[in-house]
């Protein structure tokens, strides 16, 4: 009981402490680079956040999501301060600070801390959730698939894609239903008449989704066709599970822990295992091409060029 009290004084000295050399270090790092202190969020519960937090997630199942961030830009200006499970949080569209975080100033600031952490199941670590040489080295080994030559040949599989998405939009001047469509992830399509309300960002989806896989992998799954085989829609409901699995650990912050979801651990491993069979092609692939050997057939090679992947 004699040491309870030192004890006690002595983390709440620590804890204000800290805070006052956090405040202080944003104060002349904010002062230095001319900044002004943003406007804050009126917080219902100032401690975590937790109005925010809530309100976001009502806006987002009412979809509803974006003319409301609009309107809280209209409120509290290009850039306003909120509070994330006790950590502050910066929302801006000023263009100066976002030219400085992702291009003048980009080494200041990172992602991993972010990203890592929450996303690590799903992403692993790559350009996506790293910095520094880890990104690097992420970077240089997608890079080569982003040549010149990669980008032309891959419009004319664009052009294929959004043709068919084109077919599935109404010709007869119908409603086309873009509300409540920003969520809907159902990734199997079916035929429709002229006169169905059309889903038509998921259509843009499935066009995402075919182009990247054939951009990606050499060959698309056919998304936007009705012809897409089980083990296909198997990945696109995994994938978009796994997304908004990523997406709502990090909206969770510090309390991610609290998001242990077995089916959310599985999508992601139906994904990886996805990906993991194009892997193996592309370096069965690879070896065929240093040892002069023909170890995958010529069908499979047809998308498939050496400057998709790096050299040794």
């Amino acid at each position: 009981m004699a040491l309870l009290l030192p004890s006690l004084v002595t983390g709440i000295c620590l804890f204000l402490t800290y805070h006052i050399y956090r405040y202080l270090h944003y104060f002349y790092l904010a002062r230095s680079n001319g900044c002004l202190p943003p406007k804050h969020f009126p917080h219902k519960d100032p401690f975590l956040g937790l109005d925010f937090f809530l309100e976001t997630g009502k806006i987002f199942s009412e979809n509803r999501y974006l003319p409301e961030l609009l309107a809280r830009y209209n409120i509290y200006g290009p850039t306003f301060q909120t509070n994330l499970f006790g950590t502050p949080s910066v929302n801006t569209i000023e263009p100066e600070n976002l030219q400085a975080v992702y291009s003048s100033n980009s080494k200041d600031w990172g992602i991993e801390p972010l990203r890592l952490p929450a996303q690590d199941p799903f992403c692993g670590r790559g350009f996506i959730t790293t910095d520094g040489a880890a990104w690097e080295h992420s970077r240089a080994l997608l890079k080569p698939g982003f040549n010149r030559a990669n980008i032309v040949a891959g419009l004319e599989g664009l052009g294929k894609a959004l043709d068919k998405m084109m077919d599935k939009i109404p010709s007869d001047g119908g409603t086309v239903d873009l509300q409540a469509l920003f969520f809907d992830l159902v990734s199997a399509p079916t035929p429709i008449s002229l006169t169905t309300h059309v889903p038509l960002l998921k259509n843009w989806m499935l066009t995402y989704l075919d182009t990247s896989t054939e951009f990606l992998f050499g060959e698309s799954f056919g998304a936007l066709s009705n012809s897409t085989s089980k083990e296909s829609q198997a990945f696109m409901k995994a994938f978009n599970h796994a997304m908004f699995g990523s997406g709502f650990r990090i909206a969770l912050g510090p309390f991610k822990f609290l998001y242990q979801n077995a089916k959310w651990r599985e999508a992601c491993k139906t994904t990886h295992a996805f990906a993991d069979k194009y892997v193996q092609k592309a370096l069965g692939y690879r070896q065929s091409v240093f040892s002069g050997s023909s170890l995958i057939n010529d069908k499979d090679n047809i998308n498939m060029d050496e400057s998709r992947f790096p050299s040794r």
